[in-house]
C-alpha cells in the first residue's frame, strides 16, 4: 500500500477523530520564540488536544515540511527559507536526526520550529501505547541533543493517530497533535507548478500547509510559494507562534 493511498484511507476515517481545536493566536511579534505555546490555555483543557489550523481573523500561515532532514534538500530549502526571510516548522524523523544532526543544529539556529514526527514514521494508530511514548520520546531526546530544544508539537505520520492516542500524548509528553488544513499532496508526484497552484488556491488565515522536504519538486516550488502568498498578505509563523 502506498503512503498516498493510506492518506487516502486515513482521512476517509469517522471525522471524530480529526475534529480540529482552533485556537486565537495572541499579539505581539509574530516570530517570538514559540515559547509563545505556552499561552494556549484551550490545549490544557485535553478534551480534544488537536490543531488542523490556526487562527482565521489574522493573515498569519504557517508552512510545514516533514520527514526530514534530507541531507541535499533540507538545506537548499533552509537557504531559501533565509534568502526570503521566512519561519518555517520542521517535523523531524528522529532516525534522520540521528544521522544528520548538523542539520536539526542549523534548522533551529536559523530560527525555525522543530516537530516530532516519531523515529521510523510508523502508523501509530495500530502500535501500542509503549511503541507510539517510544517513538516520540526517543525522537526528542535526539533532536534535543542536537539542538538543545525539546519539540513543543508532533505530528503522526499519515495524520494516523486516534483521538485516545492523541490524549495520552498530550498528557504524557504535553505535545498536541498538528495535522494541517492545505495539503500540498507534494508526494503524489505533482509538478512544482502544480504544487504552488494547489497551495495559492486554498490559502486562507490561520492556515497549516503540509509539504515534505524530501522531494525535489517541493524544494523547487517553494520560492513561487512564498513569494505567491507574500503577494496575498500573508505573514509566515511557526505552528507554535500560530496557536500560542
Amino acid at each position: 500500500m502506498t503512503d498516498h493511498t493510506k492518506r487516502r484511507l486515513i482521512f476517509g476515517l469517522p471525522a471524530a477523530l480529526a475534529a480540529p481545536l482552533i485556537l486565537t493566536a495572541c499579539g505581539g511579534d509574530p516570530n517570538a520564540d514559540e515559547d509563545e505555546f505556552d499561552n494556549a490555555p484551550a490545549l490544557k483543557r485535553g478534551d480534544d488536544p488537536t490543531i488542523t489550523r490556526g487562527p482565521t481573523q489574522k493573515p498569519l500561515i504557517a508552512l510545514t515540511f516533514d520527514d526530514g532532514p534530507h541531507p541535499t534538500l533540507t538545506p537548499r530549502l533552509l537557504d531559501i527559507l533565509d534568502d526570503k526571510n521566512v519561519r518555517a516548522t520542521f517535523y523531524l524523523l528522529g532516525s534522520r536526526v540521528a544521522r544528520h544532526p548538523e542539520l536539526a543544529k542549523r534548522i533551529r539556529r536559523d530560527g525555525h520550529e522543530i516537530g516530532n514526527h516519531t523515529w521510523s514514521h510508523p502508523n501509530l494508530a495500530n502500535r501500542s501505547d509503549t511503541t507510539l511514548l517510544s517513538e516520540l520520546e526517543r525522537t526528542t531526546e535526539v533532536i534535543q541533543k542536537a539542538t538543545g530544544k525539546r519539540p513543543r508539537t508532533m505530528r503522526p505520520p499519515y495524520g494516523s493517530l486516534t483521538m485516545r492516542q492523541r490524549r495520552l500524548v498530550n498528557s504524557k509528553l504535553r505535545m498536541p497533535t498538528v495535522m494541517w488544513s492545505i495539503d500540498s499532496l507534494d508526494y503524489t508526484g505533482s509538478s512544482s507548478t502544480t504544487i504552488t497552484n494547489r497551495i495559492l488556491r486554498q490559502a486562507h488565515n490561520g492556515a497549516i500547509i503540509l509539504n515534505h522536504d524530501i522531494h525535489a519538486r517541493t524544494v523547487n516550488a517553494m520560492p513561487a510559494t512564498i513569494d505567491g502568498l507574500k503577494k496575498r498578505g500573508f505573514k509566515f509563523v511557526t505552528v507554535s507562534r500560530l496557536i500560542g
